[in-house]
């Protein structure tokens, strides 16, 4: 809090005005970093190289919005071309400014992306073949070798091009409810080069999906199996070595827990599952915020669900045009309209890092047409800011209001911004009547 010697009147412009520097959307002086790696879109295809995905510890924060961009990315990803910078508008506009590009949020609802999840092919299994892992307990790790083990499957349904006639390694795994299944390999030896397969049967034909390092698929209460597959070169190589793998079922029962809705976590997680099945990331780090839930509460949970920790339960801020009339706690309202100062809804992905005035950010690219697609236009980033520490809900009794960038606390944004840039997923919640009912990522059962 800065103490000023001004009268009443002098005092509330002033506060205006340092309220509006403080906040998100305006133009940021900051040097970008080398933009980060785009998610591919050909994640799920070929074979390549792999390695440990990076680990983050669990804290608690929150924190602003501003402009900035540094590289997160998994560095075995190919590069793409950098992103042009937003525009960055210099003369703020009301809420009700309009945007000619702005998408029609009247306009027809999208198809809804039908569930990755079917009840799998064999109920019964039986006991545990020989030459199979069997896995009646979740989370699970394994350090695997596929060296010296069987070939009996070449080709997979979900890449029918891709050779995996190298030897494998068979997992079966027991899942007692619904939810989201994930798979991920790390850890790979030098010169390995294997991929992992989820299949609801033992069949190759029952694949589900498949990854170079990561696979995920939401499941219902049934036997799967999970294929680590080595992959031949075009010269007929096998590539087969050691590797770690990770297997997780999240559910709502596991994120409630942590404090989450049951409710809003089971949408949550299928609408991960509908953004995995559409390629739209080839992470397994994804942020969750509940705009439901007042500014001097944490409202963000960042999960690792490869395997199913919460990384961080954090504050995070909203829009000053956002808030509730009388209420700067509660956030009741949102657009897509540049220069409005309200949060977005829906599910974006983060891109590339930068240092602005706000210190080490990302920014973010949103992927619901009419709804928040124009976040990067809009500046609306992931930054850095002191005033978003739980200390600040102490004095004002939440936390202060951006430009409707989610700004968090300044003192533990710098792991969060080394973990998630680069192309992980984050989704803003809050039943407004519109978004939430026509979401084609909320579409379905």
């Amino acid at each position: 809090m800065r103490t000023l010697a001004v009268s009443f009147a002098g005092r509330l412009a002033v506060l205006t005005a340092l309220a509006a520097l403080a906040s998100c959307g305006a133009e940021d002086t900051g040097s970008a970093d080398p933009p980060a790696a785009e998610v591919s879109a050909d994640a799920g295809l070929g074979g390549s190289g792999g390695g440990a995905s990076p680990a983050a510890p669990p804290t608690s924060a929150s924190a602003p919005d501003g402009p900035d961009a540094a590289s997160g990315a998994d560095p075995r990803e190919p590069p793409v071309e950098p992103l042009p910078d937003a525009d960055n508008p210099s003369d703020p506009a009301g809420p009700d400014a309009a945007d000619p590009d702005a998408g029609d949020p009247s306009d027809p609802p999208v198809e809804p992306i039908p569930d990755a999840g079917r009840p799998p092919s064999d109920p019964d299994p039986g006991p545990c073949p020989p030459d199979v892992v069997c896995v009646d307990r979740l989370p699970f790790r394994d350090r695997g070798d596929t060296r010296g083990g069987p070939r009996t499957v070449d080709r997979y349904a979900c890449a029918p091009d891709v050779d995996e006639s190298g030897p494998e390694r068979r997992y079966r795994i027991d899942v007692a409810h619904e939810g989201l299944l994930a798979v991920s390999l790390t850890g790979l030896d030098p010169g390995t080069d294997v991929d992992v397969h989820l299949l609801a049967g033992p069949a190759p034909d029952d694949c589900l999906d498949r990854g170079h390092w990561r696979a995920a698929a939401w499941v219902r209460p049934g036997t799967y199996w999970i294929v680590v597959d080595t992959w031949v070169d075009a010269q007929g190589e096998p590539l087969p070595g050691a590797y770690t793998l990770d297997v997780a079922l999240t559910d709502a029962a596991a994120l409630a827990v942590a404090g989450l809705d049951p409710e809003v976590a089971d949408r949550a997680l299928r609408v991960f599952a509908r953004a995995w099945a559409r390629e739209d990331t080839d992470r397994l780090e994804y942020a969750i915020v509940d705009f439901t839930l007042e500014s001097a509460l944490p409202r963000e949970w960042i999960v690792d669900l490869a395997t199913g920790e919460v990384l961080w339960h954090l504050h995070v801020t909203h829009g000053e045009a956002s808030a509730a009339p009388g209420d700067a706690a509660r956030a009741v309202a949102f657009s897509n309209i540049p220069e409005s100062h309200q949060s977005s809804l829906g599910l974006m992905r983060s891109a590339e890092t930068y240092t602005g005035d706000y210190g080490y950010s990302f920014r973010l690219d949103g992927l619901e047409p009419g709804y928040n697609d124009n976040v990067r236009r809009r500046d609306i980033v992931m930054h850095p800011w002191e005033d978003a520490r739980p200390e600040a809900i102490d004095a004002r009794g939440a936390l202060p209001t951006s430009w409707g960038c989610p700004a968090i606390d300044d003192r533990i944004a710098s792991p969060v911004v080394d973990l998630m840039s680069g192309g992980a997923l984050y989704w803003f919640w809050y039943p407004d009547g519109d978004w939430s009912e026509r979401s084609v990522y909320l579409s379905g059962p």
